[in-house]
């Protein structure tokens, strides 16, 4: 019923960007209950709902990046080849009907977030239809997250990144006026999803989001990559022309693969399990270092942590 409102309400308000930004005040209020404090803002999604309604995300460069295909232009200006190799754009649903989708590859729509079907097998029955559908999705209408209004309604194949040694990790490196700060490890993306969160340092952090009331479970420790420092430096050349960027990555140890850009993490809905971690990340968009504002931390482990750990 709440889904439906909100749909009418989206379908009402001008798709410009005073009606982006109503939307976004509106779904940042029924999301935090509260009111963003935008003019001096001290709180993480204070800042991320100032990057959504400010015009940031009509900027070019930002609309770009948001294709997942197009920003392979762009990473590969930035750093080389440093992506999975796209093996076809499919625009309709008859080419996505014809389509031969043989093993080692990853479906996905180029222009929306979260949907993704992988292909293992060449016996793999292929949701066709299903895949069709998504070439229907608007995202910008949906969130009104405006660097997607532009992007082109299609899917693309690509390769399938397989290090051999079990489920693909997520490393997702938030970066802060072009420095890496925090560094976001996912697991289960395919089955059950559970997240960590580390400083560049590799300090876990008691971090943890809430989605659906409920907060994402962590997982056991994770072994710091052999090749952070690598990931790291590369995820800064990437970031160096935004204020605020995400650079979602996947790593075997010795190979880097940058899967794409995030310009506004869960379109700044998300709370955070303990409030105060708020405040604390949000020192992170006023120049602060991770290690040095989670110090006091130290003698804290995280419950969740802990309980992994036993």
């Amino acid at each position: 019923m709440h889904k439906n409102i909100w749909a009418f309400f989206l379908a009402i308000i001008p798709r410009n960007r005073f009606g982006d930004c109503v939307a976004g005040l509106l779904h940042f209020v029924l999301r935090h209950r509260r009111i963003p404090n935008l003019l001096n803002p001290t709180r993480y999604n204070d800042f991320l709902i100032r990057i959504k309604i400010d015009g940031t995300l009509r900027q070019p460069l930002r609309r770009a990046i948001s294709d997942k295909h197009g920003v392979k232009a762009y990473l590969e200006k930035k750093a080389g080849r440093c992506f999975p190799r796209t093996i076809a754009l499919l625009d309709s649903p008859e080419a996505i009907q014809a389509y031969d989708f043989s093993a080692g590859c990853i479906v996905k729509p180029a222009h929306s977030s979260g949907a993704a079907i992988r292909v293992e097998s060449d016996r793999q029955d292929i949701p066709r239809d299903e895949i069709a559908g998504w070439l229907h999705d608007d995202l910008y209408s949906r969130t009104r997250e405006a660097n997607y209004q532009t992007v082109k309604k299609r899917v693309m194949v690509e390769e399938l990144i397989d290090f051999g040694d079990g489920a693909l990790v997520d490393y997702k490196v938030h970066c802060f006026a072009g420095k890496p700060q925090l560094i976001e490890v996912i697991r289960g993306r395919f089955t059950k999803m559970t997240e960590n969160y580390y400083s560049t340092s590799w300090k876990q952090l008691p971090v943890a989001f809430i989605k659906n009331r409920q907060a994402y479970k962590t997982h056991a420790p994770d072994a710091r990559p052999a090749n952070l420092q690598d990931m790291l430096r590369l995820c800064e050349r990437l970031a160096e022309d935004f204020p605020f960027i995400r650079v979602d990555c996947y790593t075997d140890g010795k190979t880097i693969y940058v899967g794409e850009l995030t310009n506004l993490p869960q379109n700044a809905a998300e709370g955070l399990e303990r409030p105060e971690m708020e405040r604390q990340l949000g020192r992170l968009f006023l120049g602060e270092d991770a290690d040095d504002i989670f110090r006091e931390d130290d003698d804290q482990p995280f419950p969740s942590v802990a309980t992994a750990r036993a």
